[in-house]
């Protein structure tokens, strides 16, 4: 099976996942986040990946079948309440298999500290460490000091663990919402409800200078940021649409790379 042929198999069942989940997402979203993400850092290819929140794997499926990771490695404890459940995994890993690529793609059904907690003591080791939509989950920002000391200690206890399953050079490619102004969040939120679609929790989320400073902190050296276009696909198709569609989105991508001593 040819290139062009996997990518139409791949393209065509994320659009499917996509139109489910009544999500903007296609293969081109995903495959212009690896781009930005090469441009920040110069890398253009990594040996090992391991994506944290994976969720039904279509971004880790899309980077190895795209050629930016040659192996890539899910976690995600598969909750359906949370938004993926083991079904859609299955479907994933059954295309996947039709794509030929079952030797280079797999998924781990746990947390990632339960990860951390058994990946560790084997010596796991990866190139790349991903965090797409998933550290505000994991570590939302919280306006109760207490609550947000602890999260913070958490957050920057288990990324310095995380530096012992990357190799040297290890990097960081982080996607999240940054707070936006109270007009946008209400607005955006009401566009969603809209839709018919969950709204965003704003102040759950982190700035990326909050990111930087909790990097710093977990041993990471941050080497830069870029805001990502809104999945509008209105917005994509005109000339000049990504201008537009970056200027009306909270979105940014982030590189950073492990510290070794």
């Amino acid at each position: 099976m040819n290139i062009m042929s996997n990518n139409k198999i791949i393209e065509n069942a994320i659009k499917e996942w996509a139109q489910s989940k009544k999500a903007f997402i296609s293969l081109y979203t995903y495959a212009w986040e690896i781009e930005e993400w090469r441009k920040l850092t110069g890398v253009h290819q990594v040996k090992r990946m391991l994506e944290i929140g994976s969720g039904s794997g279509w971004f880790l499926a899309t980077a190895v079948a795209l050629g930016f990771a040659e192996e890539g490695v899910g976690v995600d404890p598969a909750i359906s309440e949370d938004g993926t459940s083991i079904d859609e995994i299955r479907t994933t890993e059954s295309v996947i298999k039709r794509l030929g690529l079952s030797d280079r793609v797999h998924f781990r059904i746990c947390t990632f500290e339960d990860f951390l907690r058994t990946a560790l003591p084997k010596d796991e080791k990866y190139d790349l460490l991903v965090f797409r939509n998933t550290l505000h989950h994991l570590y939302p920002r919280s306006k109760q000091s207490p609550v947000e000391r602890e999260l913070l200690d958490k957050c920057i206890e288990d990324l310095r663990s995380a530096l012992g399953l990357l190799n040297a050079p290890g990097y960081l490619y982080i996607m999240e919402m940054t707070r936006p102004s109270k007009l946008y969040a209400v607005t955006y939120n009401l566009y969603r409800t809209w839709r018919g679609v969950p709204t965003i929790n704003w102040d759950s989320k982190r700035t990326p200078f909050e990111w930087r400073l909790i990097l710093k902190k977990a041993g990471f050296m941050w080497i830069g940021v870029t805001r990502l276009p809104a999945h509008y696909p209105l917005l994509l198709n005109i000339p000049g649409g990504h201008i537009l569609a970056k200027l009306l989105s909270c979105q940014f991508l982030a590189a950073a790379c492990a510290l070794k001593p």
